[in-house]
């Protein structure tokens, strides 16, 4: 039988070096039962994505999963790529500035438990997904290296 290296659950253990036994012992699951999330048998808890980034040490496979999310993805839409790291970082300086700018009206709004408007829902969205597409060029960059043995987790 192939392994599907394109299941994030499985690439991210590899990348971790971790046997599935052992990872499965530490996350308190069954082997069988993280055998089959890896080979997307099983649709993943995300409070098991949860635990395995932090035992896998890859932040990356939240954003993957938050990917795989139809109501994440509804909200958020796609995560873009910004063209260069450079650009996708000034993109990220102007929309969390904008929304420390809007942060006054946020609390107030919801110190008085009034309806939050949609420009100020708006302006955080456009900053989750600034944050999100800087996590998702790291993405990308860890996963091409997860099948390697030289990879370097600095």
């Amino acid at each position: 039988m192939a392994i599907n290296t394109a299941n994030p659950y499985l690439q991210a253990r590899l990348f971790s070096q971790i046997g599935r036994i052992q990872a499965a012992q530490e996350l308190a699951l069954a082997e069988s039962t993280l055998k089959n999330y890896e080979l997307g048998l099983s649709p993943v808890p995300d409070s098991t994505v949860l635990r395995m980034s932090y035992l896998y040490r890859t932040p990356w496979l939240r954003v993957q999963h938050l990917q795989k999310n139809v109501v994440f993805c509804d909200i958020f839409g796609l995560i873009p790529e910004s063209p260069t790291l450079a650009f996708g970082v000034l993109q990220m300086q102007k929309e969390v500035s904008d929304v420390v700018g809007v942060l006054p009206a946020i609390i107030s709004d919801v110190v008085n438990q009034s309806r939050v408007s949609s420009h100020l829902i708006s302006e955080l969205r456009e900053a989750a997904v600034a944050l999100l597409s800087i996590f998702g060029r790291e993405t990308k960059k860890e996963t091409a290296c997860a099948g390697t043995q030289t990879v370097s987790r600095g």
